[in-house]
């Protein structure tokens, strides 16, 4: 079983490939960060030797604890690593904090790792991706650019339907959240 402790900035290179590869199979495959983001205050690791096998990052906006990342190494999965980061993450949250949520997609292992934990979906959006194959029709580009290869957009739930007829890559993004420190 991997150690846990609080991130430690030597541990930027392999947080950065575990999350890497964390995600690579997931819909968030594309989200590729080449530096490790830096608002969280909640900053926690399991490590395998000097391997980072698992990571948990949390943001504190007042009342509102936000799960930046949290990922497993894919050759560690199974092991309880996301859930005792989860746990190491939540008992750190002050007393001011009275949700935690997190955003993601719509991968079905990611939901239900989630919604056994008691986060439970209160909002939903689409985020839509046009591809080279995808057609630019009500695109634009800027003058004298020659063509809109790609693009990543938000757009509300309701024209689900239409984006997923007009583009081959469209998610719903949910809003999972749990209640923290619940009145007695």
């Amino acid at each position: 079983m991997p150690t846990f402790r609080h991130y430690q900035p030597s541990d930027a290179e392999s947080w950065l490939r575990c999350r890497a590869l964390s995600f690579l199979h997931s819909a968030y495959f594309d989200d590729v960060c080449t530096a490790r983001p830096t608002d969280a205050q909640i900053q926690w690791v399991a490590v395998e030797g000097e391997q980072v096998v698992g990571l948990i990052d949390v943001a504190i906006d007042g009342e509102l604890a936000t799960i930046d990342s949290v990922a497993t190494h894919p050759d560690f999965r199974g092991l309880g690593i996301a859930s005792t980061l989860l746990d190491r993450a939540r008992a750190e949250l002050p007393p001011a904090v009275t949700t935690l949520d997190a955003w993601t997609r719509d991968d079905v292992d990611t939901l239900a790792w989630y919604h056994a934990r008691g986060f439970r979906e209160s909002e939903h959006y689409l985020h839509v991706y046009k591809s080279w194959s995808d057609s630019a029709e009500d695109f634009s580009v800027p003058k004298g650019a020659w063509a809109l290869i790609s693009a990543h957009f938000h757009a509300p739930l309701e024209l689900e339907q239409e984006m997923r007829r007009r583009f081959a890559r469209v998610h719903v993004c949910r809003r999972c959240s749990m209640p923290i420190h619940p009145e007695a």
